[in-house]
Formats: structure tokens, sequence, C-alpha cells
């Protein structure tokens, strides 16, 4: 029995299960946040969001004990003989009420709807929705694609379940994150970096080549940019860091959701100079694209730098110390400072 499978049969008591349409399922909880899910600032930390929409994916897709039988969402279960879901692409938001430290964030209601549908993917929007203030604390799409068991490789949907389930697509439903590409055109050495012009630097250190600079300069005007984010003397900075066992799923892979984890972790860790500010940023929106699995044990570089046009805007790059490869790409807009001072002084 898969991990998944026995995970839900944990988390179901206390749960109350309703199938709306073929496509749509509402999830009551009686449970919500758990404590570790809050850090420092009493706000809940982004990616136990996306613990939480999987925690309704587990709840959705099998059988609970608690619950009488009936046909499961999506007939999801029914494809677990033959095929895997591998998550392609996310997009989260995060309302501000959720870094309202006044208002409670339990009991929740997850309500999950199959909104695209294509050769080999699905779409699964879910709303996290506090019942008692009518409020939806964040929403997140996750696009996830059929993987065949045997080859790895992504496999189309089977006639009888398109044949079900595909009239519930929508086209402007299809979740595509676009890859931005780095400043510069380097090339990752674990943490340092080698520059067109064969010239060394350790973004870690504050060190820069002179296109750095002339990029600095262009940019120390811009009103767009917001200084307190990150210094405007690293235009890239990178921060390494390890897949560890505790980040990693049934299958030996840093889980899912671990990946926003380490891009803010990053973003603080690999930027002393405002790391007390940085602590201080709630997320607004996230975008992450699933390149490649990172494994338990493996070192991975993160590489930030801030957007030149988005207020708040920061692009991260995951990519493999060993094979040099992008693994994961991850853009994340922060609420201003004024928006979460507001939040954090209301109790």
């Amino acid at each position: 029995m898969p991990a998944f499978v026995k995970i839900a049969g944990q988390l179901s008591a206390g749960v109350r299960r309703e199938f709306l349409s073929p496509n749509k399922v509402r999830l009551t909880l009686s449970w919500g946040f758990p404590y570790e899910a809050f850090g420092p600032s009493a706000t809940v930390k982004p990616w136990h969001i996306l613990n939480l929409v999987e925690s309704g994916r587990a709840l959705s897709f099998n059988s609970l004990p608690n619950q009488p039988e009936q046909s499961l969402f999506l007939c999801v279960q029914d494809l677990y003989s033959h095929y895997g879901l591998f998550q392609g692409s996310v997009k989260l938001n995060i309302s501000k009420e959720l870094y309202d430290i006044s208002i409670p964030k339990t009991p929740l209601v997850l309500e999950k709807e199959l909104v695209y549908v294509g050769k080999s993917s699905m779409n699964l929007h879910t709303d996290v929705i506090l019942p008692s203030k009518s409020l939806t604390l964040a929403s997140c799409e996750v696009q996830s694609v059929l993987v065949d068991r045997e080859t790895r490789r992504p496999a189309p949907h089977p006639d009888w379940w398109r044949e079900k389930f595909g009239q519930y697509t929508d086209a402007t439903k299809q979740l595509k994150v676009n890859v931005r590409k780095e400043p510069e055109e380097d090339t990752i050495r674990g943490g340092e970096f080698e520059s067109k012009d064969n010239t060394s630097h350790k973004l870690n250190n504050g060190e820069f080549t002179a296109k750095d600079q002339k990029l600095t300069d262009q940019n120390s005007n811009s009103s767009l940019h917001v200084p307190d984010l990150l210094p405007l003397s690293e235009r890239v900075t990178s921060y390494n860091l390890t897949v560890c066992e505790s980040d990693s799923d049934s299958y030996g892979h840093a889980n899912w959701s671990v990946y926003l984890k380490y891009c803010l972790d990053a973003l603080v860790m690999g930027s002393p100079e405002t790391s007390k500010e940085l602590k201080r940023r709630a997320v607004k929106s996230a975008e992450i694209s699933y390149i490649s699995e990172g494994s338990v044990g493996q070192e991975v570089c993160v590489k930030f730098w801030e957007d030149e046009v988005v207020p708040r805007g920061v692009h991260f790059h995951i990519i493999g110390c060993d094979s040099k490869q992008l693994m994961n790409y991850v853009f994340v807009q922060f609420y201003s400072l004024e928006d979460v001072e507001l939040m954090l002084s209301k109790l």
C-alpha cells in the first residue's frame, strides 16, 4: 500500500468529504494548521499551505476508514496501478488575512476542482477557506503530469478517464510557468560562478564583476527597486544547501512542497545585509516549475535575483551542484512591509 494511502487513513478523523460534482470535492476539516506551521512572527509559513493542499489530495483521492464507500475523486485511485502523478507546476496566491494574527486558523475547508485536462496533465484548483469568516485564505493550482511507472515518462490519459473527465477542461486554466533566465549568462560551480570573461567571483561574499557593477549602477536610481529587499551590490546571489531526509517523500525525493522553503531560507541566509528585513516579509504569491527531482543527500545551489519590474518580486533557480542542471524555477512576490505590519498589529 503506497504511503500516500496510509497517510490519508491517519488524517481522516474529523474530516467530512462531500463530492459536489464529478470534478469538485469539498473537505471540511475539524482541524487547521499545526503548531509547527507557524513561524517566529506567529504567522503561517507559506510552504505549509502546500502541505495542506497535499493533505487534501490524499484525502480526496483515497478510501477513508470513516467514510462510506463511494466513487473516489477523479478515479485517481484507479490510475495508481499503472501510473504516478508528477507535479509539473504550481501557482499559489495568499490573502493578507492569512497573516492577520487576530483571525483563528481553524477549522478549515478545502474545495478542490478539476479545471484543466491536457494530453497527459491535469490542473487542480484548491481554495483554503475559513468558513467562520467566509474568507479564502489562499488558493493553489497544481498541474500534475501522468507518468508511466515503468518508463518514468509522461503518458496520455487512458481513454476511459478522458471520456469521463475531459469535458471539464477549460483551455484558459492551463498552468504555464515561464522560466526566467538569469540576468547574466553564468555557469554554476557549486556556490561559485564563472562569467564569460572567465573571471571567477563568489557572490555570497558580495564580490561581483564589472558587468554586474554596470547593471547595479543602471538600477540604483530606479523607483521600481526595493532597496531593503536585496542589497544592490548582489545582482545574483547564491546559497547552497542539502536535501535532508526529513524533506523527502516515499520515493526518496524532495517533497514538492519544500522547494519554496528552500528558496525562502536561501533568501534570508544568503542575504546577511538585509536578513532582518527579509524575515519580516510575507509571501503574496509564488509560481513554481518542477523540472527534475532532487534526491536525499543531494547538494543544491539556490541562485536568486530581484525582478526589475515587478515590485518585491524575486526569481529563484535551484540547481544541482553535481549535474549543474536546473531542477526548479520559482518566482515569489512579497507583500509590502506596511501590509504585514498592519496584519501583525491587529491582535
